[in-house]
């Protein structure tokens, strides 16, 4: 395979990489562009000092040179890994904005907003942040994978799962913590609004754990069993195991 260029702006190791394709300003020219294969894709890049890149990525490498967009410091430390995808039950056509999840070893989870057009002022902005007892490896979102399958129109729940060192696997019922801020939010007296640019902090959110790994969770995967067609949740972990559990039960 030949390498089809570098991008260098890192000065920490890199430790987590997603990317995601950029939308046009209408849906016609997105639909267009993404059918004839000329729509650039934005990578998201992470490093160790919890310093989060964003590239924007040429459908055509070969003629043209990859850009860096912006920076940010979502994180004190290193961020283990990185989700993008929209959430198909919005019943929007044309999202201009994925979810941007990333899981640190600073004990926390951030939930941001990440603009999908090709230029933009304000490209990431940070929504919620999740805070965990120890370190985070991993964080799959359920709506998020299965907007990106053919199992788009199944009903799942809107879950966020959580992998770290301290060798349980958590989950998040991420509806009921918007209702909870929601809640908080009408509570608070009228002379005293909450400014809608605010990060919002929840410790200790969780609604179930599962314990069965005896080192540190560093994989979380969806699977979809292909003759019976369920849902799974596989773990793996540094205890050298292999691990499943049917979402349906959990």
């Amino acid at each position: 395979m030949a390498c089809c260029g570098t991008l260098k702006s890192h000065t920490r190791p890199i430790d987590s990489l997603n990317s995601y394709p950029i939308v046009c300003p209408t849906e016609e020219e997105t639909y267009f562009s993404r059918k004839s294969g000329t729509l650039p894709h934005l990578l998201v890049s992470a490093n160790s000092m919890g310093a989060l890149k964003v590239w924007l990525i040429p459908s055509n490498i070969q003629t043209a040179k990859a850009t860096i967009d912006s920076t940010f410091w979502p994180h004190k430390t290193s961020i283990n890994d990185i989700k993008i995808g929209c959430d198909l039950r919005h019943k929007i056509n044309h999202q201009t904005s994925a979810q941007l999840w990333t899981a640190s070893a600073d004990n926390a989870v951030l939930h941001s907003a990440l603009d999908l057009l090709p230029s933009s002022t304000q490209r990431i902005v940070n929504i919620l942040r999740i805070k965990q007892p120890y370190f985070v490896r991993c964080v799959p979102s359920l709506p998020l994978f299965f907007a990106q399958t053919v199992h788009a129109e199944t009903a799942v729940p809107n879950w966020l799962i959580t992998g770290k060192t301290d060798e349980d696997i958590r989950i998040y019922d991420l509806k009921a913590i918007e209702h909870q801020e929601q809640a908080v939010s009408s509570s608070r007296p009228l002379h005293k609004p909450a400014p809608s640019a605010t990060l919002k902090t929840v410790s200790n959110g969780w609604f179930g754990a599962l314990k069965r790994h005896w080192h540190e969770v560093n994989c979380l995967r969806i699977w979809i069993d292909s003759q019976m067609h369920k849902p799974w949740l596989v773990s793996l972990g540094l205890d050298g195991t292999l691990r499943k559990w049917e979402l349906t039960i959990l």
